[in-house]
């Protein structure tokens, strides 16, 4: 059996059968995830809302005004560490796989233009050395890249991960969810090894 990727805080499933963030406070924004069947936890499906429920607790820390500065610069370490390579694996295990299918074609344009989008935001913060220092314009432009993840990933919840689920067979499903796995831990690997040090890694 494949090992889910994991990266960050370990969360449960709630009994509903959705992937909901631990606190639903109203800081967090409405996204009615698609409904998760319990039976195929390896779904490609399944691990990106899994993954999608930690960057929105991550994106919750950064647009706190109670949280502090050492917990907001965890929180973009752990942000960036999980979307990249969040985001090239889902690019190269699944939208490669159903561009294919007109019903998507025009969700997937958006969703590749908001990926660029969020890596020039990132790209920025890395140029100001958020890991090493912080300071009034890191913390403004890390809330600014929280609110485009958390619209960009409630409107993937909203559009295409429903469709892709009703599109793929649950078979078929698996085995991308198998590739997304390899994928993102390739890309995990590689990141995190090509860090330069930083005074929050442990």
């Amino acid at each position: 059996m494949t090992n889910k990727p994991t990266l960050g805080r370990d969360f449960d499933r709630d009994k509903n059968l959705t992937y909901r963030p631990q606190d639903e406070s109203g800081d967090l924004p409405y996204h009615p995830l698609v409904m998760i069947d319990t039976k195929q936890p390896e779904s490609i499906v399944s691990l990106l809302l899994e993954q999608h429920r930690m960057l929105y607790e991550f994106t919750k820390i950064l647009k706190d005004a109670n949280s502090n500065e050492e917990e907001k610069q965890k929180a973009l370490f752990d942000l960036v560490g999980l979307w990249v390579p969040h985001a090239q694996a889902e690019e190269n295990a699944l939208y490669d796989e159903i561009f294919f299918s007109k019903e998507v074609q025009l969700q997937l344009d958006e969703a590749f233009e908001e990926h660029a989008i969020l890596q020039i935001m990132i790209e920025e913060l890395e140029g100001l050395n958020f890991r090493l220092t912080w300071n009034k314009n890191i913390e403004l432009k890390a809330k600014a890249l929280a609110e485009v993840m958390d619209r960009h990933l409630q409107t993937e919840e909203e559009s295409y991960l429903k469709l892709v689920q009703d599109l793929i067979p649950s078979e078929n499903l698996q085995l991308l969810g198998r590739e997304f796995t390899r994928q993102f831990e390739a890309v995990a690997s590689h990141y995190k090894a090509s860090l330069k040090p930083s005074r929050i890694l442990p």
